[in-house]
């Protein structure tokens, strides 16, 4: 097998949750063993896309990194780096900028997708009910009684970084001249997009300046709420955060909402409990509660849930006790390193823009 250079990016949220783990960081563990050439940054450029106030963005940046080297993250075998430390990139979306229409950004889902929500909340003011408002925006890409102008008006509310976004992040895969972008299903336009910018450039200005990523689509792992909702999410308090105390933990674990009896149809509680042992207990062990399931005297869930709480405990112990013995100095660093690895790399990208467009010989 050859080796690739892979590029993967995550946005700063501070710490991660169990769901995080087995969705992103697992992933970045195993393309670590794979003998790729990875590199893996903090998108805290990308955070500010809908600033309107002072930010966090330094002190998150450096904790959720500690959560990734807690994780195993090795920067001896992987690149790690803070968008805002390779001002390169910034330069290249700046020229980037220039051969891309209004219309094609308009047309981004990450765009899109906030028009379509401030739409709905519109909607929602003038009385309409919030599942009818989705489903005419959402399904049928309709805006009620929201007429042209208005529809403008909401479309101007967001900033240019939100417009932008796919140019700034064609930069950050193109700055590194990344072979393979591993993205789930809901990123996979951008990639597209920044294989569709690579070849204008190239085809605008003669030269083969840019390398053409490849899109690797992967499948997008949703671990479920232990509310019975069908995703964890921080914001949604519904989550067990890689440092949560362990006692805490398996209180959260042992609440999980299930049904009264192991048979008939699964609840959604019943069936984010049997989820979660598939992802986080041992193959043998999640069988064999799905082996159980439809004799209603056996009482079993409260066992479950136990065994669910030890393997998640398991998860946690050493991935907290190496996360007390990092510093935010290891952390800076690190991110000062792996910058100090990605700027020629970008510097020569831009350098080569440059003398493309002609703004240098």
């Amino acid at each position: 097998m050859s080796t690739k250079r892979v590029l993967s990016g995550v946005r700063p949220t501070g710490q991660l949750h169990i769901g995080n783990y087995r969705g992103a960081i697992k992933q970045f563990l195993d393309l670590q063993e794979s003998g790729h050439e990875c590199f893996y940054f903090v998108a805290d450029l990308h955070a500010l896309t809908e600033v309107t106030g002072p930010t966090d963005n330094d002190r998150l940046s450096v904790e959720v990194v500690k959560n990734y080297l807690a994780c195993g993250v090795d920067p001896a075998r992987c690149v790690l780096y803070r968008q805002s430390h390779v001002p390169e990139i910034s330069e290249m979306a700046l020229l980037l900028g220039n051969i891309i229409t209004v219309s094609q950004l308009r047309r981004c889902t990450t765009y899109k997708g906030k028009v379509d929500d401030a739409v709905i909340e519109e909607l929602k003011r003038r009385g309409m009910p919030e599942d009818e408002a989705r489903k005419l925006v959402k399904e049928k890409d309709e805006h009620g009684d929201i007429t042209p102008d208005e529809l403008n008006q909401i479309s101007n509310r967001f900033s240019y970084g939100l417009l932008g976004y796919p140019v700034l992040m064609a930069s950050d895969i193109l700055a590194v001249r990344a072979d393979l972008v591993p993205v789930g299903a809901d990123q996979k336009q951008h990639v597209e997009f920044a294989r569709d910018y690579a070849r204008t450039f190239n085809r605008m200005f003669g030269r083969e300046t840019f390398i053409v990523p490849e899109l690797t689509e992967q499948s997008t792992l949703t671990v479920p709420g232990i509310d019975g909702s069908p995703k964890m999410s921080k914001s949604e308090d519904n989550s067990v955060t890689l440092l949560e105390d362990l006692r805490s933990a398996r209180q959260k674990i042992m609440r999980m909402p299930t049904q009264a009896e192991p048979a008939g149809p699964k609840t959604q509680g019943t069936q984010n409990l049997y989820n979660m042992i598939e992802l986080f207990c041992p193959e043998e062990l999640a069988n064999e509660f799905l082996r159980r399931y439809g004799n209603p005297k056996d009482k079993y869930f409260g066992e479950m849930k136990k065994r669910l709480a030890d393997c998640v405990v398991a998860l946690l112990e050493p991935i907290q006790a190496q996360y007390a013995r990092i510093s935010d100095d290891d952390v800076r660093g690190i991110l000062e390193q792996g910058a100090k690895r990605v700027r020629p790399i970008a510097a020569q990208v831009l350098a080569d823009m440059q003398q493309a467009v002609g703004l240098r010989t």
